[in-house]
C-alpha cells in the first residue's frame, strides 16, 4: 500500500532480500563503552546474520510502521534504511489473512487502543488464538511497547538491531523452527536492568500495555502513545541502552538456543476456562470459589533436544496459591483459593523451561478474580465501565525524598509504602543503582566525593497483586549541595477531610536569604505549576485536602541563582486508613507459607532441591509486618530441629524490628552430609507470633 495525496493505493510488488554487496551488519563484538555501529561489509559477516532477511507487516495502516532508525545519546546510531535502501522489508495487511505467513513476515504492528485488554480478558476468542497462531509462525508482534514503556519509538527497532547480533546459524535455526520470536521475547525480558532474578513479576507482564484500570490513573488516559494513562512511568523509565547493551551481550553469544514452555492439557475444577493455548490460558474464578487446575508440561522442548527442567513461579495474584507435582509424570496441580482482601485481577503463574544453559520465554497460566461485570470489548477509555470498590490501586510511596550525605559514610533509609486494599508491600531498584535493599530498607555506602557530587536510585514498590501495582520514585544523595529542599510532615496519610502542617526544616541554607514557595495539588497529566506569586512562602504551611485521593506536597527552594524542588506523596482515604490486617506472615519464593505446613516443596522454597554432599543451596524467606505498630523478634528467631537439623544452617538471620508494614528477609542453606533425603522443622518467632514449618532437600554423591 502506497499514500498518494490523501488516498491509500495498494500495488503488487515482489518481496526480495537486499543484494549481498549492499547488506549492513555489526561492526563487531560489542566492546564495553563503545557505541553500538552498524556498516556495510564487502563479503556478508561470518559472525552475525544482520537484518536483511526481517519482513515487516503493519495490521493497523500506515501510521504503525517500524522507525528503521536507533539513536541514543552515547554514540550509538544504527539506521537500517542506509543509501536509499530499506533493510526492513515493510508491507500493510489490513485484513489480516495468511498473506502475513506467506510473505515470512518476522515482525507484526497492530494498533494497541483496547486490543491487548480484548486478546487477555479473552472476549475474541478468534483474535486471542491468532496471535499463538503468529508466535508459533516465527512472527513478533513489534509492539509490546506502543502504550507500556517511554522509549519513544526506540522499543521497535532495537528487537530488530538485536536479531541481528545472532550468530547466523542460530538465527536461521530459531526461523526455521519458528522461535525467532519467542527467542527475542525471551533477550528482551533476561535484559531488562533491575536488580531481579529471570522468573520475577517485573520481567513479565502479562498484557502488553498492561493499563490496568482507569480510574486509578490521575488525569485519565490522554492520547494513544506516551501520554496514555500509565503514571507509573519510573518503572518504565529504566536505561534502554543498557537494556539494549545486554541484549545485544546475550543475542552474539547465543549457541545454544532457549527452550520452549508449553502448556499441555489442562483439568479445570472450581473455575470457568475462557481460553487453553499453548503460551497462555485464562481462567475465571468467581467469588468464593477455589479454582484447581491439573495442566501437563510434557510438551515443552529443546530445539536441540537437549534435557530439559522445568519451574513454576507465581509472578503476582493470590500469595496463598499452591503448585504441586500431581499424580501423573510431568503433571502439576494448581490450586488458588479465593481471598475476600484481595482486589479484582489476575494470579498469574509462570511456566519456565530450562535446558542447562537457557531460561525461555514462558507460559503464562493466569486465574483472574472476578468481583463485578467485566468490562467489556471497547477501543477507548469512555467505553469501559469498572467496579471500582474492587479496584487495584497502585501502593502509595510515603516520605521518600531526596539526600544531603557526607563522603563515605553509610546511608540507611527504611522504606514505607502503604497499598490501597492493605497487601504487603515489596521494594526493588534498577540494576546498576548503587546501594541495596534489604526486605524495606534501603542501605547505601557513599562513595568519596567532591561537594556537589550526586548519585541516584530509583525505588520500585509493588503490592505484589497484579502486573500493573507498581509505584516509583527516583532519589538523589548529593554531597554538601548548596541548596537542598526537605519536607517534614507529622503524617502523610488521614481520612478526608485531612490537613497537614508541612515544614521546610531539614532544607539548606538553613539561614540568610532563602526564598521558600509551597504548593498542594492532586497530580495528572500534563499539570501546569501554579505561579510563584501565588504559593505560600512561609517555613511551614497548612492545607487541608477535602476529598479522598492522591496528592503531592511540593517545596520550591530558591537561594540567589540556584534551586531545588522536592515532592512527597499524601494519600487521603475515604473513612479510617486502609485496614491493616496486622500480624506477620512468612514467604518464600513469593509464596505465603502457613503455620504448620509440612509438605515441603520448590514452589515455595521449602524443598531445597538435589545437592550434592559437600555443596550447598540457599533459600530466600520474607517476613511481612501487615501491622500498624513495629513487632520484635525474639533472640532467636529463627531455630532448626529434628535428626536432620544439622544439615540445615540459618545464614542470614533477621535483625532487629519489623517496623509497620515493613518486611525482614532471612536465609536458610541446605549442605549435605551424604546421599538420601533430609527434613528438619523450622521455628519463626516474630512478636506474638509463631510460624512452624518443614524443609526438606535430597542429598547427593560428591
Amino acid at each position: 500500500m502506497i499514500r498518494e495525496g490523501t488516498e491509500n493505493k495498494v500495488v503488487a510488488i515482489t518481496l526480495a532480500p537486499t543484494p549481498l554487496a549492499q547488506r549492513i551488519y555489526p561492526s563487531g563484538p560489542l566492546e564495553e563503552g563503545e557505541p553500538i555501529q552498524w556498516m556495510a561489509l564487502s563479503t556478508p559477516s561470518p559472525r552475525f546474520a544482520g537484518v536483511w532477511d526481517d519482513v515487516y507487516a503493519s495490521w493497523s495502516g500506515l501510521h504503525g510502521y517500524v522507525r528503521p532508525v536507533w539513536q541514543v545519546t552515547d554514540g550509538s546510531a544504527v539506521h537500517l534504511r542506509p543509501a536509499g535502501l530499506d533493510h526492513i522489508m515493510h508491507f500493510v495487511e489490513e485484513t489480516k489473512t495468511s498473506h502475513l505467513l506467506r510473505c515470512g513476515v518476522n515482525f507484526v504492528h497492530q494498533s494497541t487502543t483496547g486490543m491487548s485488554h480484548a486478546i487477555t480478558n479473552g472476549y475474541d476468542p478468534k483474535m486471542t488464538a491468532s496471535y499463538e497462531r503468529i508466535y508459533f509462525s516465527d512472527c513478533l508482534v513489534t509492539v509490546p511497547a506502543h502504550a507500556s514503556y517511554t522509549e519513544e519509538w526506540a522499543d521497535r527497532t532495537k528487537m530488530m538491531i538485536v536479531g541481528g547480533y545472532l550468530p547466523r546459524e542460530a538465527k536461521l535455526a530459531l526461523k526455521r523452527n519458528g522461535s525467532y520470536s519467542s527467542a527475542l521475547l525471551y533477550l528482551w525480558k533476561a535484559a531488562l536492568p533491575f536488580d531481579v532474578p529471570y522468573d520475577h513479576e517485573l520481567r513479565h507482564r502479562v498484557a502488553y500495555r498492561s493499563l490496568g484500570r482507569e480510574d486509578q490513573f490521575q488525569g485519565g488516559y490522554g492520547h494513544a502513545g506516551g501520554e496514555r494513562g500509565d503514571l507509573s512511568l519510573e518503572y518504565h523509565r529504566y536505561d534502554e541502552i543498557a537494556h539494549m547493551r545486554g541484549m545485544i551481550r546475550m543475542a552474539e553469544s547465543l549457541s545454544v538456543l532457549p527452550p520452549e514452555a508449553v502448556l499441555g492439557e489442562m483439568d479445570v475444577q472450581g473455575g470457568k476456562s475462557i481460553f487453553q493455548l499453548k503460551k497462555a490460558a485464562l481462567i475465571l474464578q468467581e467469588p468464593g470459589q477455589e479454582v484447581t487446575v491439573e495442566v501437563s508440561t510434557a510438551a515443552c522442548y529443546d530445539l536441540q533436544d537437549r534435557p530439559l527442567s522445568v519451574r513454576w513461579k507465581l509472578l503476582y495474584g493470590n500469595h496463598e496459591t499452591t503448585c504441586l507435582p500431581g499424580e501423573a509424570p510431568d503433571t502439576w496441580v494448581v490450586r488458588v483459593p479465593w481471598d475476600d482482601t484481595l482486589p479484582e485481577g489476575r494470579t498469574a503463574l509462570a511456566l519456565i523451561a530450562n535446558n542447562g544453559v537457557h531460561d525461555g520465554n514462558p507460559a503464562i497460566l493466569s486465574i483472574f478474580r472476578k468481583w463485578g461485570d467485566l468490562p467489556p470489548l471497547g477501543f477507548g477509555p469512555g467505553e469501559y465501565a469498572y467496579d471500582s470498590p474492587h479496584a487495584n490501586r497502585r501502593p502509595v510511596l510515603l516520605g521518600l525524598q531526596d539526600q544531603v550525605v557526607k563522603p563515605s559514610a553509610v546511608v540507611k533509609i527504611p522504606l514505607l509504602a502503604i497499598d490501597p486494599e492493605g497487601q504487603p508491600v515489596r521494594f526493588y531498584k534498577r540494576a546498576g543503582e548503587p546501594g541495596e535493599i534489604d526486605g524495606n530498607l534501603y542501605t547505601l555506602k557513599v562513595p568519596g566525593g567532591k561537594a556537589g557530587t550526586s548519585w541516584s536510585v530509583t525505588i520500585i514498590a509493588s503490592d505484589g497483586t497484579a502486573g500493573i501495582s507498581y509505584a516509583a520514585k527516583r532519589v538523589e544523595f548529593a554531597v554538601s549541595p548548596r541548596v537542598h529542599a526537605h519536607i517534614e510532615c507529622e503524617s502523610l496519610i488521614g481520612a478526608a477531610p485531612f490537613s497537614i502542617t508541612a515544614s521546610s526544616r531539614g532544607s539548606l541554607p538553613s539561614r540568610g536569604k532563602v526564598e521558600r514557595g509551597w504548593e498542594f495539588y492532586q497530580p495528572v497529566t500534563n499539570r501546569k505549576g501554579a505561579d510563584w506569586k501565588e504559593m505560600s512562602h512561609d517555613a511551614t504551611a497548612t492545607h487541608t485536602f477535602e476529598k479522598p485521593g492522591l496528592y503531592e506536597v511540593a517545596l520550591t527552594l530558591k537561594s540567589g541563582a540556584e534551586e531545588d524542588r522536592e515532592t512527597v506523596q499524601v494519600f487521603v482515604t475515604d473513612g479510617p486508613p486502609p485496614a491493616s490486617i496486622g500480624g506477620v506472615v512468612l514467604e518464600g519464593n513469593g509464596v505465603r507459607i502457613a503455620d504448620g505446613d509440612d509438605a515441603p516443596c520448590a514452589f515455595d522454597h521449602t524443598h531445597f532441591g538435589a545437592v550434592k554432599a559437600g555443596e550447598s543451596v540457599t533459600h530466600r524467606f520474607m517476613l511481612f509486618n501487615r501491622g500498624d505498630e513495629a513487632v520484635s523478634r525474639s533472640s532467636r528467631a529463627v531455630t532448626l530441629a529434628g535428626p536432620d537439623a544439622g544439615e540445615f544452617r540459618l545464614v542470614k538471620a533477621p535483625v532487629g524490628r519489623i517496623s509497620p508494614h515493613g518486611s525482614m528477609p532471612f536465609e536458610l542453606q541446605f549442605r549435605p552430609k551424604g546421599a538420601g533425603a533430609r527434613t528438619a522443622e523450622v521455628t519463626l518467632r516474630a512478636g506474638t507470633d509463631t510460624v512452624r514449618f518443614t524443609v526438606a532437600g535430597l542429598g547427593g554423591p560428591r
